[in-house]
């Protein structure tokens, strides 16, 4: 019938680590960078 409506579910899940979410120029990735460097 036309007048059903039928729901289309669609499950997706994404994966995202920190990396991806800060940019490689930003302040807290070259503090991040120098605490590695010195062990903190």
């Amino acid at each position: 019938m036309l007048s059903e409506h039928h729901s289309i579910q669609r499950d997706q899940l994404e994966m995202i680590t920190l990396d991806q979410l800060v940019p490689a120029n930003q302040l807290v990735r070259k503090i991040s960078i120098k605490e590695r460097r010195i062990g903190v």
